[in-house]
């Protein structure tokens, strides 16, 4: 009985999650599809217009600091260790081996080492003498590209080896090692105060203290850190770029992080991190200023910040959380333009018009993806234009209209184009530096070519590997790390997003697609359709390998969807409210269940089986 019971509960979560967001929205469609009258139907410009800016007030003050504050907290717990070696030996092709003299026979049984820069296929060659006469080959020490800045505890698996000289040679020159330790039979570290050594190779055995139990994701890389994070430090000590197939400002962010806190797990996530937190408050105003209400702010706000992949994803040292929050900011700034109108002053309207530019080209300078984006701005942009043209027509300002067009395609030109132009070059300067030649537009030029055939041609495949069809019901997550820390005991966790958030935000969006088409929507709903389908619309298209990481700049506008169907429930059905706060304490109540299998804590195997596994490809 007790088997059958943890066997098939877990399938009971889906079950009730998908059963609430089929009645949640229904019962909106059904309670706010009211028959219009016949002019609203005939009337086609209600969809397309824009409803003014709501601004937040001292009253939001509180929300969106105890939202912050809050979310700052568990974002920034458990993120990494803030310690981890500093100072590095290198092999160099004049220099590639060392030899290190323990002073006497000893018994070692384990050598721990810290990976720095560079790499080779395999590591380094390690060799063992006691009597400095005769030498025996052990097992490689690893530092390939997959495993820079991580610690490797090698045990020799014969059992302890009888040691007094080691050489170490790199398999290929650069390379830099961070931190050695010799362990005995019995675990504890061999001083090495008597060591005697190849000038400059002390340099591996002056941190030993921060040698951690064991190596995890808390004080060694995983993931695509092994590319971003690497080359953000190279970007620093004006090396060769090992990542070059996604423009630089990314890893610029990143070793801004590093630059505060060292080239340890905290330092090279912690940007990441803090913009993670700062999308709360960019949210709670966006939304506050989209709907007008407290509380559909709260509410929203609320599902965004527990959402999962805004938590994972942000915790992780890649570009892709610098792509999100700029798209957030390019359409944030793009509403406030689109709701202005052309006979406001100049200034109004134009200064949020030169922010969402800034922030394109902060976007892309990131990661391409933010061009998507900027497809649906096209869009909102022409659709404005030709609304604005058409009431200005009207009203016999067609003069007016000339004029301020002529200045918005000016603005727009030079915070569109030129802007971005010059963001995306200057943020070659570490990468021109590190290639050891001036920052010019052929350097440039070559590494857009460079990344184009890279993204055109990638025919890799990987297990977790999936759809933007995957995407949309939140089949296939991609699992970041994987830990068996004991029998029946695992760590593990990776990137999805809030089952809540996934398939409601999806009905969500079909709801306003479904409104729009029958004449029953509105601008605000044709924003939320054109954000939500410029992110979307273009993976449909891609062949190349994709991830479910892909689909975070969608769950913005998941959200904001949702943010839609809550206004509507709490303005135009009785006791409406308690049902938009049914649905933020489900998602609230789901982001903790997963906890988890979002932040890496050990969890005995059963509680991934009766709670976690709700599908057969979710790897929990």
């Amino acid at each position: 009985m007790i088997y059958w019971i943890q066997r098939y509960v877990v399938y009971l979560f889906p079950a009730v999650t998908a059963a609430f967001v089929i009645h949640y929205i229904y019962k909106y469609l059904l309670s706010t599809s009211k028959p219009r009258s016949i002019l609203d139907l005939i009337s086609s410009e209600r969809r397309f217009e824009f409803p003014g800016v709501f601004h937040p007030d001292k009253a939001d003050v509180i929300p969106i600091l105890l939202l912050t504050l809050s979310y700052a907290a568990i974002a920034f717990w458990n993120l990494g260790d803030m310690q981890d070696p500093q100072t590095f030996y290198r092999f160099t092709r004049e220099s590639p081996s060392i030899i290190v003299d323990i002073g006497e026979v000893r018994q070692v049984s384990t050598i721990v080492h810290y990976t720095g820069n560079f790499h080779s296929d395999s590591g380094y060659t390690l060799e063992t003498s006691a009597d400095g006469a005769t030498w025996t080959r052990q097992e490689d020490l690893r530092q390939d590209h997959a495993k820079t800045f991580h610690w490797f505890f090698n045990r020799f698996e014969d059992g302890p080896v009888e040691i007094r000289y080691l050489k170490i040679t790199a398999q290929r020159t650069p390379m830099e090692l961070g931190e050695l330790v010799l362990l005995d039979p019995q675990g504890r570290r061999i001083p090495s105060d008597g060591f005697e050594m190849t000038s400059g190779a002390d340099l591996l055995f002056d941190e030993w203290e921060l040698m951690p139990e064991k190596s995890t994701y808390l004080n060694s890389t995983y993931f695509d850190e092994i590319y971003h994070a690497r080359t953000a430090y190279e970007h620093i000590h004006g090396i060769r770029p090992y990542e070059n197939t996604h423009p630089p400002l990314g890893k610029i962010f990143i070793s801004l992080g590093i630059r505060l806190f060292g080239m340890t797990p905290f330092g090279w996530r912690f940007i990441g991190t803090l913009l993670g937190v700062l999308m709360v408050p960019i949210m709670y105003i966006f939304i506050k200023s989209l709907f007008g209400m407290r509380l559909t702010a709260v509410l929203g706000t609320l599902l965004f910040t527990f959402d999962f992949m805004h938590y994972v994803q942000t915790r992780i040292a890649t570009i892709d959380t610098y792509g999100v929050f700029f798209t957030i900011l390019m359409y944030y700034f793009m509403y406030r333009f689109i709701s202005t109108g052309f006979t406001d002053r100049a200034f109004r309207q134009l200064v949020p018009l030169a922010l969402c530019g800034i922030s394109f080209g902060l976007g892309i300078a990131s990661k391409w993806t933010a061009f998507y984006a900027a497809a649906g701005l096209v869009v909102l942009y022409a659709i404005y234009i030709v609304l604005q043209g058409r009431k200005l027509h009207r009203e016999g300002l067609t003069r007016h209209f000339v004029k301020r067009f002529a200045l918005i395609v000016f603005v727009s030109i030079v915070f569109f184009v030129a802007v971005p132009a010059a963001i995306y070059y200057l943020s070659y300067i570490p990468y021109a530096k590190g290639m050891g030649e001036p920052l010019s537009l052929s350097l440039v030029w070559e590494n857009q070519v460079s990344m184009f055939k890279y993204h055109a041609g990638i025919e890799a495949e990987h297990s977790y590997a999936s759809r933007w069809w995957m995407w949309i019901f939140d089949i296939r997550p991609i699992l970041y790390y994987l830990e068996y820390p004991a029998d029946g005991y695992r760590v593990s966790f990776g990137a999805f997003l809030n089952p809540l958030v996934c398939w409601g935000g999806l009905g969500a969006i079909i709801a306003l697609l479904w409104r729009q088409i029958s004449r029953r929507g509105d601008g605000l709903g044709l924003f939320i359709l054109i954000g939500y389908a410029a992110q979307l619309v273009p993976w449909m298209f891609i062949s190349r390998i994709t991830f479910a990481y892909h689909y975070f700049p969608s769950m913005v506008f998941l959200v904001l969807a949702l943010c839609y169907t809550i206004n509507g429930y709490i303005k135009e059905i009785p006791r409406g409210k308690y049902y938009a706060y049914g649905l933020c304490g489900a998602g609230i109540a789901l982001f903790a269940l997963f906890f988890p299998v979002l932040t890496g804590l050990t969890v005995p195997d059963w509680y991934g089986r009766m709670f976690l596994k709700w599908f057969p490809s979710w790897p929990f």
